[in-house]
């Protein structure tokens, strides 16, 4: 469907990482910039990392992982529903 040229208010694409709102109540078209601005100034962002960011040396360590348990991997297969079909043509070294 072709809109007349009259009616047209702005051409182009749309980049990447580049976004637009088109606001129907007020009838016109917020840009990338404003938006953006819009965004990040809607709350004390900033504030909020100073008060709340946690730098990672002051993390405890991180627990234990278990290595796995090739006892039970064939039960587990099973009740996640791997099939030996799944297996050897879907995670297989040529699966998709």
């Amino acid at each position: 469907m072709e809109s007349p040229p009259e009616k047209i208010v702005r051409k182009g694409r749309l980049e990447p990482g580049k976004m637009f709102l088109v606001d129907l109540k007020k009838g016109q078209i917020v840009n990338d910039e404003e938006l953006k601005h819009v965004l990040a100034t809607a709350h004390p962002y900033g504030e909020w990392l100073d008060t709340f960011m946690v730098p990672l040396a002051d993390l405890p360590p991180a627990p234990e992982v278990p290595g796995p348990d090739h006892d039970t991997l064939l039960q587990r297969q099973i009740a996640f529903g791997y099939t030996l079909e799944r297996l050897e043509v879907h995670l297989g070294p040529d699966g998709v």
